[in-house]
């Protein structure tokens, strides 16, 4: 039975997702805030699921424990990120998948122009462009196997709330100065995270919505080929 791993959880929607697509897994979700792990086990979706309260620095688990570990927007968050990395090492396989997204540097940089306390407010210790974030993978003997540079409209989407003035009050994202409209459904109906944003959707109208949404997939394709990208994700082989 496939063990899969999810390293700073959130509220638990990834792993409610990965739940659904691997039926016969057994999932952890870990993460530091006591409320998201609060909201995370109220919500979750299969008994298979277990989520628990810690910190990345020590994973309560055996060496060789799982087959995939997923890292969604985390890294650039936590203050070790050496100890990190190695605790994600030891209980993944080898050959195991190591799945993670951390915000790509230039964009990161663009918006501190029009928010100079855009990393103190969403709490990031450091930025990643593409050739920082594979050679600190490289370096822990993780060979990448996939790269994508995503989500371009979010990069707009977040240039746009800083000129207005808004400013990120949480980790989660969530801001003072409610987003335009507009540029709110657009950078989710131009977003590759539509597909599993649709399957989160309980309410029936709103999957119906998202489905028309899906059809403008190809041209997510070719924003993200255009435009500077939000987002990069990485998916790799754990080398013992």
């Amino acid at each position: 039975m496939k063990k899969i791993l999810d390293v700073g959880c959130g509220t638990g929607d990834l792993l409610n997702y990965l739940a659904k697509k691997n039926k016969e897994s057994l999932l952890w979700g870990v993460d530091i805030s006591d409320k998201n792990i609060k909201r995370a086990n109220k919500n979750k979706h299969s008994k298979r699921e277990k989520f628990t309260k810690l910190d990345a620095n020590t994973l309560p688990f055996k060496d060789n424990f799982f087959d995939e570990i997923y890292c969604y927007e985390v890294l650039e968050h936590v203050k070790n990120l050496d100890k990190v990395l190695d605790e994600i090492k030891r209980v993944l396989k080898n050959k195991g998948k190591f799945i993670l997204t951390v915000p790509l540097k230039e964009s990161e940089e663009i918006l501190i122009k029009y928010n100079k306390d855009y990393p103190k407010q969403v709490g990031h210790e450091r930025f990643f462009s593409k050739k920082d974030i594979l050679k600190v993978l490289s370096k822990k003997k993780f060979k990448m196997k996939k790269y994508v540079g995503y989500n371009s409209f979010e990069h707009l989407f977040w240039k746009n709330i800083f000129k207005r003035g808004g400013k990120i009050i949480n980790q989660l994202g969530e801001v003072d100065k409610k987003p335009n409209k507009l540029m709110r459904i657009l950078s989710l109906a131009l977003s590759r995270d539509i597909l599993y944003v649709r399957d989160q959707t309980k309410n029936k109208y709103y999957r119906f919505i998202m489905n028309f949404f899906v059809l403008l997939y190809p041209i997510i394709l070719f924003l993200d080929a255009i435009l500077l990208n939000k987002k990069q994700k990485i998916v790799s082989i754990n080398e013992k």
